[in-house]
């Protein structure tokens, strides 16, 4: 021996061999064990090696894929080096990711007598390296669909700023050429194309709401009992001066249920009916034929329902594209129609109204022969009572405006215009108004007046000072007679469903969107006098 290494200690191969941290083995021709270190032990939580000497891995039972590990062995046998190979263990029940690397051991006149081994637990590596790579490929995904949508409302932006300023521009211009017109007919004229106008920038603006609520899930469905041939003709009304425009033949197959009261939600059902009526029109060419089906239905589980259609014998849809007609913001490019109007919000916002009914929005079509567009939802028929209760609130409502003469009323509104308009609203059936610019005079003004001076309150939301909320809140809270019974009626520009619960737990009655429908500012005066 080198007297350089006299005075080391025979077992140092051992003591290296036991204190290194990767698990170290050792194996005859057969691939029995013979020897193994300790940190080996202690990976497998044995405290002896005599548990496992002279057994094979197949007989420990603690790889999921023996048969690869014995091959792999085979060869290192036979002369074969192997080097951080990946593999499985089973250990106390748990699989471990390991990398192992193994040699021959050969004797003095160099003839292979067993394999020597080692291996390293990769588990919390590889795991994490899975997580990395799993992040990298949501990342990049996300990235995908993080510029397809920025191309999308790059489009919808687009179209929508060409939609909005298309009535604006009518609604400036002809307020201008109006107010240096000196003749009432013109300029009567001039009134009712704004007032078109004005109402087809707020049916844009209410798309790009709708979807808003439809994509935070905040939609929710409101029927009330709807006699079907009164909304027959509203819908009609609307849709047949834009066919007779274009010599378009109109057919309807309706069963005997015009006369039928069926609880939907009203407002929805409109929309998609004049949104399907409209894209008809849109697309199909002077002198064809456009046709209404509607018919009692049953759906599979024995609830009575009824089956819409409406079909069309315009250019049609390519089957490309039907793939994707519902989704936001899509129009159809490449079609005989040269000039493409509209969002592409409507049948996005028609398939999610058909579906919160209950239904599904669905759609057939050839490219040059025209397309249908049906769908069926669950209905249920009004009683008799409930009829003659619907009718008897109607007789009322068209009775509304003479109830309302003398009623006096405070309106509260910082927009000088607004409230402008609202007195006029408010005068032309007789009420007396009393404005405030925000809520601190309005306070004033309810301190100041005798009790019941007033039968009922209009309060805008958003003011200066104090908003309207804090207004109603503090009114609540004064100790006077009329503090807790006068009406006080929200009214606001915020659609959300949560100013409507904020505005009725700051104790007002009820709430109202701008732009202010004058029937339904009258409705619900008349309703809150009732309460």
């Amino acid at each position: 021996m080198d007297e350089r290494y006299q005075n080391f200690p025979k077992d140092l191969f051992y003591q290296i061999i036991n204190n290194t941290q990767e698990c170290h083995f050792w194996k005859d021709k057969n691939r029995r064990f013979i020897g193994v270190n300790q940190a080996f032990l202690n990976f497998y939580g044995f405290e002896s090696e005599d548990v496992l000497l002279g057994k094979t891995d197949e007989e420990m039972g603690w790889h999921p894929d023996p048969d690869g590990y014995r091959i792999a062995e085979e060869r290192v046998l036979e002369g074969e080096d192997t080097y951080m190979v990946p593999g499985r263990c089973v250990v106390r029940g748990e699989v471990h990711e390991i990398y192992a690397s193994k040699h021959p051991i050969y004797d003095e006149q160099g003839e292979i007598v067993g394999l020597y081994g080692s291996f390293i637990d990769a588990t919390d590596e590889m795991r994490l390296a899975r997580q990395v790579n799993q992040l990298n490929l949501d990342l990049e995904h996300a990235l995908v669909e993080a510029r397809k949508s920025n191309k999308i409302l790059g489009n919808f932006l687009s179209r929508a700023s060409h939609e909005i300023r298309t009535p604006l521009h009518a609604i400036i211009g002809l307020s201008e050429i109006g107010l240096r017109s000196n003749n009432p007919k013109i300029a009567l004229d001039y009134m009712e194309k704004i007032a078109s106008s004005g109402h087809y920038l707020l049916n844009i603006i209410n798309d790009i709401l709708d979807i808003n609520k439809i994509e935070s899930g905040n939609m929710i469905q409101n029927p009330t009992p709807t006699k079907l041939g009164a909304l027959f003709q509203e819908v009609e009304d609307i849709v047949l001066p834009l066919m007779s425009q274009k010599q378009l033949a109109y057919i309807t197959e309706v069963d005997d249920i015009g006369h039928c009261y069926v609880n939907v939600d009203k407002k929805r059902l409109t929309e998609v009916l004049l949104n399907l009526f409209g894209n008809a029109i849109k697309y199909t060419p002077e002198g064809g034929e456009i046709r209404f089906v509607c018919r009692r239905s049953e759906l599979s589980d024995g609830v009575k329902g009824l089956y819409f259609a409406v079909i069309d014998t315009g250019c049609g849809i390519s089957q490309e594209f039907i793939e994707r007609i519902f989704e936001p913001f899509e129009q159809e490019q490449g079609n005989e129609v040269n000039v493409v109007s509209g969002t592409g919000l409507g049948l996005t916002i028609s398939k999610n109204y058909v579906t919160l009914m209950g239904g599904d929005l669905l759609v057939e079509s050839t490219p040059g022969l025209g397309s249908t567009f049906y769908f069926t939802i669950p209905v249920d028929y009004s009683t008799t009572r409930e009829i003659e209760d619907i009718e008897e609130s109607m007789r009322i409502a068209n009775d509304a405006p003479a109830k309302l003469m003398n009623l006096h009323v405070l309106y509260v509104e910082d927009n000088v215009i607004n409230r402008d308009i609202g007195c006029m609203m408010l005068e032309e059936v007789g009420m007396r108004v009393d404005a405030c610019s925000d809520g601190v005079e309005a306070l004033d003004c309810i301190q100041n007046s005798a009790p019941f001076e007033y039968d009922v309150i209009l309060m805008d939301v958003q003011m200066p000072r104090m908003n309207g909320l804090e207004c109603s809140r503090r009114i609540r809270q004064l100790e006077r007679e009329d503090a807790a019974t006068v009406p006080i009626i929200a009214l606001t520009a915020d659609v959300s469903d949560s100013t409507y619960v904020k505005a009725i737990q700051a104790g007002m009655n009820n709430c109202i969107t701008k732009p202010i429908d004058i029937g339904q500012l009258y409705e619900v005066i008349r309703n809150s006098l009732n309460e």
